[in-house]
Formats: C-alpha cells, structure tokens, sequence
C-alpha cells in the first residue's frame, strides 16, 4: 500500500527539488526561506511537521523548532521565513509519510490538514 499524507495532522510540504539541484543538503533545503502570507505563516506555525517533498515524493520529515520566522532583515527577503528543522527520529511517523508522493503544481509551499 502506498504511503498517504494523514488529513487530520497538520503538515507543511516544501517543494525542495530546484534547491537540491544546486547541491545543497535536505537540511539546508527545507530550512530555507519560504515565501508565506500572513495566512500561511500562522498556518505554518500551527502545523507539527515539515516534509521535505523533492520530485513529487517526500523524501524526509522535520518538526519545527520554535515558530517560523523572518529570514532576515534584507529587503529582498521580505514575507520570507524560516525555521530551525530537526529531523523525527520516530520510524513509525516516518514510515507514514516517507515516499508519499504528492505532485505540487508550482506551489514551493503545500499546507496539509487544515
């Protein structure tokens, strides 16, 4: 049986593929700075997990810790946030959402669960 995102957790998807194709590691992906709304931002806060989805398929899952929040003080980066990502540790949570595959239509950002 295929892996499914569950509809009652709530969870954020970050489309990491154009990110990795420079070489950066998964970590450094996920935690870059994301372009959200006010909207999204509180959703992004509210949500337990961060998925790392590299071409289509979760590739591997944080927890935040803390709130996202700005990336920097740069005009450039204004309405974008971060986080500080630690990986879960819990096979059977990352059995849940390992090799889901989830096709994101352009969006760098997926909110699940809400």
């Amino acid at each position: 049986m295929e892996n499914s995102i569950p509809s009652n957790e709530k969870a954020i998807g970050v489309v990491i593929t154009k990110t990795k194709a420079d070489g950066m590691l998964t970590y450094d992906a996920v935690r870059r700075s994301w372009l959200l709304n006010d909207e999204q931002l509180a959703k992004a806060n509210d949500a337990r997990y961060v998925l790392a989805i590299e071409n289509s398929t979760v590739v591997d899952i944080f927890e935040k810790h803390g709130d996202f929040r700005p990336s920097s003080d740069d005009s450039d980066s204004k309405g974008r946030y971060t986080f500080l990502p630690v990986p879960v540790t819990d096979q059977s949570v990352r059995n849940r959402y390992i090799g889901t595959h989830y096709r994101s239509y352009g969006q760098a950002v997926i909110f699940f669960g809400f």
